[in-house]
């Protein structure tokens, strides 16, 4: 796969891993910047009830730091 956030790659591999049987339970990444995209495509997936918005925050400190000063 030529980018870890190109979407369409990304969608296509999981059509390919599809076609082959294999069943697709979780997508998730432990790379903190691509935490909220793999959480989108997961939901986008229908796999989980993630807060796809609140990863989002929590993935970029000064982001997160912002929305708790306003609290």
């Amino acid at each position: 796969m030529s980018s870890l956030t190109d979407k369409k790659a990304i969608f296509e591999e999981v059509s390919c891993l599809k076609k082959q049987g294999k069943q697709i339970k979780a997508f998730m990444s432990f790379i903190d910047p691509l935490v909220s995209l793999a959480a989108d495509i997961s939901w986008e997936l229908n796999l989980a009830g993630l807060s796809v918005g609140a990863l989002y925050n929590i993935e970029d400190k000064t982001r997160f730091r912002g929305l708790l000063k306003e609290n």
